[in-house]
């Protein structure tokens, strides 16, 4: 490509003429490394102030130098180094912004050398040991693993039943190792395999497991990669040197080689699900390409999604079930407790508070679950009760003690914690609700013999910095591992005994129709995160309403019976699997224009199509996001086929 750029000239049209060329069958274009990997390096930004100085400095410079003002806002929130491309990409900042900081002495330039694919310590190299594998011989399969195995294997080979594979295994059943053993399969065949994970955290796990298992196979994509690195993986994957690939939902669209089994691991993740266009779900999606290549196709949960574990219950799915752990290790037994009037000042309880103490002193670990960043859900002046608003989106700014920010969790606008009210000047403020870091701050108070590791999206912001965190655990760096949603699923290590879960029914409270389901499978996964050693487990539930049917189904672990319940509730209301929905959109900066455009689609729509229910238009649970009003309706109808035609329909026509 240089030499022809050479010959022909840098204004001749090259790619457009070559594309027109290869069109036509008169040429061939591909991609060949030209030479040896060489070492890659990276500029980093590393902080010479402590980030209380760097968040008030921010404040100072939002009004003259707003990029400026937001490098230092971004970094104030990160505990390490980070990277200067995406400090960039993150803020919208020049290299300019970054010299003029470097030159103020507040912030400092470190190159340094970051492996890629194939690197020691590289996201993919060669297999190794680490904390996270558990090395050994494989181990032998049970007799449920062995069933399930050989259904898988029969879908591979064509003579099964040609349909997708539920694979419903409590936690701790060995659905990864059944995984592996199908995917050797495949590999020895000549064939490749996809495993889809639905968090970018659950990614370094996957790969410890399998680069150990198969070295020198494996390939990973995800979006905290760089450039370099994706451009690394796809290239392996498409020349088939690398036939076995994981990676979260984007990852579904990899140019595999002979697919011959997709496995979505967690399928009931709402993760899997893209918000921005394009729209798309990964697990279904995945179902999709394994009918277009003829591979066998596994979705695996030990709480499945309502939608999956419904198509297994009408035929359309074959149901697989793991209702054992492996060697005979019983489920951890599950406590729920009444949150409020406990110890802590109701944050932490003395039963959890005493189990974690028990748990450090004889040398084993706990994993903490509180599902909410910041310190504070809000900051509220304890004189006139005023708390601070995103102006782009009318929701309450979290607080974040740490760089003394107020942030939009939606938008991103963040302003410096001003020191006093700026309505009536008083300078003591209620934090209300519990937050993460709230709960790392009573815990450094209440039990200072107990070492913490936090890992948040403030705390992973860094490349590598999930591995670098779960691996520090793993090591037993750590006595307690404190973390949102992205410590409940997937991660193994037999040292944790104990799991605490804190305000476990907050999200029972969101207005949708899944939040009893997603509540409930966040409380069974973190569970199951207890006693995968030879120690017994115990998961104690914090909550403000112990006897909630939702939390009672979750602590015995009975995903059956919260089926049959919540699945009578969906069937009188007709909600999925029960019927089938589609939601309705529109946003603008004019509240008034967005309900007139919505009212004028309603009233066109309505009574097109009787077998429809289309419910009037509301303002959206977000009423307000990053600048535009909302509005939403939904339409409801037992044929998908009607809905994605009215859908067509309403986009086309207005």
């Amino acid at each position: 490509m240089p030499e022809l750029r050479k010959r022909l000239g840098e204004s001749f049209e090259l790619e457009k003429e070559l594309d027109r060329l290869q069109r036509a069958g008169l040429i061939e274009v591909w991609w060949e490394p030209v030479s040896a990997p060489r070492p890659h390096r990276e500029y980093y930004l590393r902080m010479l102030a402590p980030p209380e100085e760097l968040s008030s400095y921010a404040g100072r410079l939002r009004a003259r130098a707003p990029k400026q003002a937001e490098v230092l806002a971004y970094l104030a929130g990160c505990d390490d180094a980070q990277p200067r491309r995406e400090v960039m990409a993150a803020t919208g900042a020049s290299y300019g912004s970054i010299d003029a900081l470097v030159g103020k002495d507040l912030l400092e330039l470190e190159l340094r050398e970051v492996p890629r694919l194939g690197g020691p310590g590289g996201p993919d190299g060669p297999g190794g040991e680490s904390p996270l594998t558990p090395g050994g011989e494989k181990p032998a399969l049970t007799d449920e693993q062995l069933r399930a195995l050989r259904a898988i294997l029969a879908e591979i080979e064509g003579s099964g039943e040609g349909l997708p594979l539920l694979l419903h295994g409590v936690t701790g059943s060995g659905k990864t190792e059944v995984y592996m053993r199908a995917i050797a399969k495949v590999v020895g065949s000549g064939g490749s395999a996809l495993v889809l994970v639905p968090e970018i955290s659950l990614t370094p796990l996957a790969v410890a497991r399998f680069r150990q298992r198969f070295p020198g196979m494996v390939a990973v994509l995800h979006s905290g990669m760089s450039p370099g690195e994706r451009l690394d993986s796809w290239n392996a994957i498409r020349r088939g040197e690398r036939r076995i690939v994981i990676g979260p939902r984007s990852a579904v669209f990899c140019p595999g080689r002979q697919i011959g089994l997709i496995v979505v691991d967690e399928e009931h993740d709402s993760s899997y699900k893209q918000a921005e266009q394009p729209h798309y779900n990964a697990r279904d999606l995945a179902v999709v390409r394994a009918g277009i290549e003829g591979a066998a196709v596994v979705l695996g949960s030990a709480s499945p999604s309502f939608e999956s574990y419904g198509n297994a219950m009408s035929g359309r799915y074959r149901l697989v079930e793991l209702p054992a752990r492996v060697d005979g290790r019983s489920l951890p037994g599950v406590v729920v407790v009444e949150a409020a009037g406990q110890g802590g000042k109701g944050l932490l309880s003395d039963r959890l508070l005493a189990g974690i103490g028990k748990r450090t002193a004889r040398g084993e670990q706990t994993i903490l679950l509180i599902n909410r960043r910041g310190f504070a859900p809000s900051r509220i002046c304890r004189n006139c009760g005023r708390s601070e608003q995103c102006p782009n989106c009318g929701t309450t700014l979290t607080y974040h003690r740490k760089g003394e920010m107020l942030r939009c969790h939606h938008c991103g606008h963040w302003i410096s914690a001003p020191p006093r009210c700026p309505r009536c000047g008083n300078d003591t403020f209620s934090h209300m609700g519990p937050g993460i870091q709230r709960v790392e701050e009573a815990l450094s108070r209440l039990l200072p013999e107990t070492r913490v590791i936090r890992m948040d999206a403030d705390t992973t912001r860094g490349r590598r910095a999930h591995w670098r965190i779960l691996e520090s655990f793993a090591r037993g760096e750590g006595d307690l591992l404190l973390g949102t949603q992205m410590v409940s699923k997937g991660h193994d290590f037999p040292g944790v005994t104990l799991v605490g879960v804190i305000a476990a029914d907050i999200g029972l409270t969101f207005p949708d129709f899944r939040a009893a389901e997603r509540t409930f499978q966040l409380i069974l996964q973190v569970a199951g995160r207890a006693g995968r050693g030879e120690n017994p487990g115990e998961v104690i539930v914090q909550a403000l309403d112990p006897g909630n049917p939702v939390l009672r189904a979750a602590s015995s672990h009975d995903f059956t019976a919260f089926w049959k319940a919540e699945s009578e509730t969906r069937r009188r209301f007709r909600y999925p699997p029960f019927s089938h929905l589609v939601r309705f959109l529109w946003s603008g900066l004019h509240e008034g224009h967005v309900a007139s455009a919505a009212a004028a689609t309603y009233a066109a729509v309505t009574g097109l199509d009787g077998t429809v229910e289309l419910f009037e238009p509301v303002p959206a649970t977000l009423a307000r996001l990053n600048r535009r009003y909302r509005y939403t309706s939904l339409a409801r109808s037992g044929s998908r086929r009607t809905l994605s035609r009215l859908a067509r329909d309403v986009m086309e026509h207005f």
